[in-house]
């Protein structure tokens, strides 16, 4: 089992990912779908359900996944659906400077 300081590295590096290589190839028909990534390698994989994660894991065993959803734009900026954060166990500090 992880400790917290694991998750919340795994959280970060799976943010980190997201943000700097799979949100920039996604386009506004991908907002709202879930995002499976292996924080490990960085492979990722989008679909409508959460089972992308089954996905992701036949393709890439034992990955270490972290799973989001693409975001939404609010009025002009980009974030996450409220909550969102904090359900995936990123630190309270992130989704509030975000928020």
């Amino acid at each position: 089992m992880r400790t917290k300081l694991e998750t919340d590295a795994a959280g970060a590096r799976g943010l980190e990912i997201y943000e700097n290589v799979i949100a920039p190839q996604l386009t506004d028909d991908d907002r709202g779908r879930f995002v499976a990534i292996d924080v490990e390698t960085g492979e990722w994989e989008i679909d409508d359900e959460e089972e992308v994660t089954e996905t992701l894991r036949a393709r890439v065993p034992g990955a270490d996944i972290f799973l989001l959803r693409h975001i939404y734009i609010d009025i002009g900026h980009l974030r996450p659906p409220r909550g969102l954060l904090k359900s995936i166990g990123v630190p309270n500090t992130i989704e509030e400077t975000l928020g």
